[in-house]
């Protein structure tokens, strides 16, 4: 429900960046702001059903309008929650009706309204960070991009070694995002070598259950610290990454509770 929703890893984000912008702390936001969910104010003209759940079950043909926050400067934008604490130092209307949006349900209403607002901004009487849509628009436009499947042969011959250059940055990236998802249960990073191409880090990753999904999220976490190398993932289960895993040191390996 609506009332009981609070997004603790982008809250947490949030205080991190504004006590102090750094690299890690960008990518931990930015991880937050592609894999997690927010509190959008809006109208909307058909009223919704509520299931057992007491989750609102609208009619597909139901128009939204999300509502706008106006700075002191004129300029608006399409304010954003991490839970109903942050929506009521903004409007405290108890009828206050809001959305529960991810990153990609949100951004049709930035494209409709693309001319009118500056972009988003999250807890806009808490940490106060805006996001323009330039930049929501070029996250967007990387998040489309499709994983592509490459297939390694019976006979293929690999070369790795451990990174030459220093990687930690990417290391930190990868630790923070892997600590927030519980289905990551470790993570280890070669530097694979082809004499015909340049060197990428080769990613291997342990899960719970195995979806590629996982992967794409990882590289949107630490895009902006891979050194300007590509990122080949392969799971834990395939042969080879247990030959590799097993002369190794994860860079993160999940705590047990």
């Amino acid at each position: 429900m609506v009332n009981e929703f609070k997004n603790t890893q982008m809250k947490e984000a949030l205080a991190k960046i504004k006590e102090k912008q750094t690299t890690e702390t960008i990518n931990t936001m930015l991880a937050a702001l592609m894999t997690t969910k927010f509190l959008a104010p809006a109208t909307w003209d058909k009223e919704p059903t509520m299931n057992d759940k007491g989750q609102m079950i609208f009619e597909p043909n139901t128009k939204f309008q999300l509502m706008i926050i106006e700075t002191n400067q004129k300029d608006c934008y399409f304010p954003m929650f991490t839970d109903m604490e942050e929506l009521r130092k903004w409007n405290s209307d108890p009828k206050i009706r809001s959305l529960v949006l991810t990153f990609e349900q949100f951004m049709p209403f930035i494209e409709l309204a693309k001319n009118d607002i500056k972009g988003i901004v999250f807890d806009p009487f808490g940490a106060n960070l805006p996001i323009t849509n330039e930049f929501l628009f070029k996250l967007h436009e990387q998040q489309k991009t499709s994983l592509q499947e490459n297939q390694i042969k019976k006979g293929d011959k690999i070369y790795m070694r451990e990174p030459v250059e220093n990687i930690d940055d990417l290391k930190a990236a990868v630790c923070e995002y892997a600590k927030n998802d519980s289905n990551i249960l470790s993570v280890y990073i070669k530097e694979r070598v082809d004499k015909e191409k340049p060197s990428h880090w080769f990613m291997i990753v342990e899960t719970a259950n195995e979806d590629v999904e996982v992967f794409k999220q990882i590289g949107q976490a630490c895009r902006s610290v891979n050194h300007g190398k590509e990122i080949e993932f392969m799971f834990a289960s395939a042969s080879l990454a247990k030959n590799v895993m097993a002369n190794t040191k994860p860079i993160y390996v999940k705590e047990n509770n």
